[in-house]
């Protein structure tokens, strides 16, 4: 399976790098590209020092144009928009950008002549949305396939047995998330007073699209 990411932010970066680890995990599977708009030396220093999992103990180089990790050259492109390269042969684009909530934006992988796209994320553009453990046998042909939130994928296979064994008529969860990249750092102006807090001296209420994509 040829596949290529398109945004190498937290997801992206952690694809690659459990398959850099261990590549021998992952028979059959090769990533042939990466694109984000970051700069060339940016993405390979954040993929070198990663504040989550720690530096990379392998060898991270630019070549050419290309992100070479262990030995394996990944060309690096640079656009907003992937439907003007030629992705013809690539099995499956991993949508990481976290803004492939239309058609027109998740289908880009498409038009670039890949066979199919995985959002890494919710997107109301998406054929079906499956979670691993809870709805994987609703997958099929479709071709562009949404891997729901991270709050979904924690909640949905547990509602599942649950719904299984004894039924589920309504119900009610709570999610405690880290702060995200679209929270300051320090107070600053925002559309959404709580939002506008110091993140990592805040507790924010907030919304969750779990619920609704439970319903699917």
């Amino acid at each position: 399976m040829r596949v290529f990411i398109n945004g190498f932010g937290r997801i992206g970066r952690s694809v690659l790098r459990a398959w850099a680890e261990r590549p021998e995990a992952w028979p059959g599977l090769v990533i042939v590209g990466i694109n984000d708009i970051a700069a060339p030396d940016m993405c390979a220093y954040l993929f070198s020092y990663d504040s989550t999992f720690g530096p990379w103990r392998g060898t991270v180089e630019l070549w050419e144009g290309a992100l070479v990790v262990n030995g394996h050259v990944l060309p690096l492109h640079r656009l907003a928009d992937i439907s003007s390269l030629d992705l013809a042969g690539v099995d499956v684009v991993l949508e990481c950008t976290g803004r492939a909530d239309t058609a027109e934006v998740a289908g880009r992988g498409l038009q670039a002549g890949a066979r199919r796209v995985l959002v890494s994320g919710p997107s109301a553009a998406a054929e079906v949305t499956v979670v691993l453990g809870a709805n994987e046998g609703m997958l099929r042909d479709q071709r562009i396939v949404s891997n729901a939130s991270c709050t979904t994928n924690a909640l949905a296979p547990l509602v599942r047995l649950l719904d299984q064994d004894w039924g589920v008529e309504t119900g009610s969860m709570t999610t405690i998330h880290c702060y995200t990249g679209s929270q300051p750092t320090v107070d600053a102006p925002a559309a959404d007073f709580a939002r506008s807090r110091a993140a990592a001296l805040s507790m924010v209420p907030t919304t969750t699209s779990a619920q609704r994509l439970l319903d699917r």
